[in-house]
């Protein structure tokens, strides 16, 4: 095989390199990723984390290669909750899910920047119903109307989606906005329905 098709042959295994698809990251916590660090409330990467970039790559690709890597927080805690009926619950993603995430890369000297906000959450309560709040809101509120005993495993499992958006920049006035990511969990709720004693 001639250098031409050899160097042609290695530049299509390179650029068909796989990505990880981001439409619904890994509902796992910070940190995840290779060659993650952080730094305060700012994620960083070198370019070893964005395997096989050839050099040149716009600054919009680049992002893009980011996007798929970003270590997004699980919008939950692991911890079940615990209710009664006709009392408000007060549902809101875990503190860390409700900040943005800043995600900067330094590959062939340059610096691009991948920041995801938290925009909405939808609650789906486990029985039956369904809504969506606005992030960072101080809350959404359910009212259970019925107890968890017959539900499987004697717990209603709610389950959080939380969109994010995305933007990008890489600091000489290039930048953009990349498709929402939305991240998933569902966590046990246990409601018990209590008589109230009238004298």
């Amino acid at each position: 095989m001639s250098r031409g098709l050899l160097a042609l042959a290695l530049a299509l295994v390179l650029s068909m390199a796989p990505v990880t698809d981001g439409a619904v990251i890994a509902r796992e916590a910070p940190g995840t990723c290779d060659e993650h660090s952080r730094s305060g409330g700012t994620w960083s990467t070198s370019c070893r984390a964005l395997p096989r970039l050839p050099p040149g790559l716009p600054p919009r690709a680049v992002a893009e290669r980011m996007r798929a890597l970003m270590p997004l927080p699980a919008p939950l805690g692991d911890t079940a909750m615990t209710t009664v009926t006709g009392v408000p619950l007060c549902l809101r993603p875990a503190r860390p899910a409700r900040a943005e995430v800043v995600l900067t890369s330094r590959a062939f000297g340059e610096t691009v920047t991948v920041v995801a906000v938290p925009e909405t959450a939808r609650w789906e309560t486990g029985e039956g119903s369904a809504f969506t709040c606005a992030v960072p809101e101080i809350g959404c509120v359910h009212t259970y109307t019925r107890p968890s005993g017959d539900a499987p495993e004697g717990a209603f499992p709610l389950t959080l989606t939380l969109t994010w958006s995305l933007s990008w920049h890489d600091g000489v006035g290039n930048g953009g906005t990349l498709e929402p990511l939305s991240t998933a969990a569902t966590r046990a709720v246990r409601v018990r329905h209590v008589e109230a004693l009238l004298s």
